[in-house]
């Protein structure tokens, strides 16, 4: 390694005794980068030798297994056609393989959020929250119709739509209902015995002025 460039990848395997570092074994250039990758063993990105690091750092197998792990090393990657992915048979022991992005539209989780949307209940929520949620809805409803609809907006369809019911304001709780001047008129609960004894008639208050615990009898 003289003055090149490592990028996005990792290393997960073995080394002998005399090497410190997994990605490259020797940098004889302070030009060389090494970026956003990885290492699960060893002390360094590079062995032996000095060489700029961004973003390179020791990671468990398990976070590599990871969706961080995944998104850690395709960080700016090139534009060469190829991304990190996690294999889907267990192959390569579960650690990420490269692969060609697929172009398949899968609309699967835009489906689910819109029925999750569409039975949402308008009371519960604030009027802003709630046209928020209807736009993105519409919109959401507008992509799954389109057979045409891109792979980048379905997604972004599906995070609006995500981010509108996550966002919902329950609407605040009604005031108190105002009491009488009529003193007369309102009861005051401070025992389990008032609160037992209330008897419901028109014109009639009642007011808590404590908590009250009640006890489960058990036989």
């Amino acid at each position: 390694m003289s003055g090149s460039t490592i990028s996005n990848c990792y290393f997960a395997g073995s080394f002998g005794d005399y090497s410190m570092g997994g990605i490259a074994y020797t940098s004889s250039s302070s030009q060389s980068t090494i970026s956003n990758s990885y290492f699960t063993v060893g002390l360094s990105p590079v062995s032996m030798g000095s060489a700029t690091k961004v973003n390179c750092e020791k990671k468990t197998e398990e976070k590599l297994k990871a969706s961080e792990g995944i998104e850690a090393l395709n960080k700016d990657i090139s534009d060469t056609g190829f991304e990190w992915s996690l294999p889907t048979d267990g192959s390569n022991n579960g650690l990420p393989v490269l692969t060609v992005p697929s172009d398949i539209v899968d609309k699967t989780q835009l489906v689910a959020q819109i029925e999750v949307a569409q039975k949402i209940t308008k009371a519960d929520y604030t009027d802003k929250s709630w046209n928020a949620l209807q736009e993105a809805l519409a919109e959401a409803i507008k992509v799954n119709s389109d057979d045409n609809a891109t792979k980048s907006q379905v997604t972004k369809a599906t995070n609006n739509l995500l981010s509108a019911i996550s966002n919902l304001k329950n609407n605040k709780p009604t005031k108190p209902v105002a009491l009488p001047t009529d003193d007369s008129k309102i009861t005051h609960i401070k025992t389990l015995k008032d609160l037992n004894a209330i008897k419901a008639s028109s014109g009639k208050y009642y007011v808590l002025d404590n908590d009250i615990t009640v006890k489960k009898h058990t036989r």
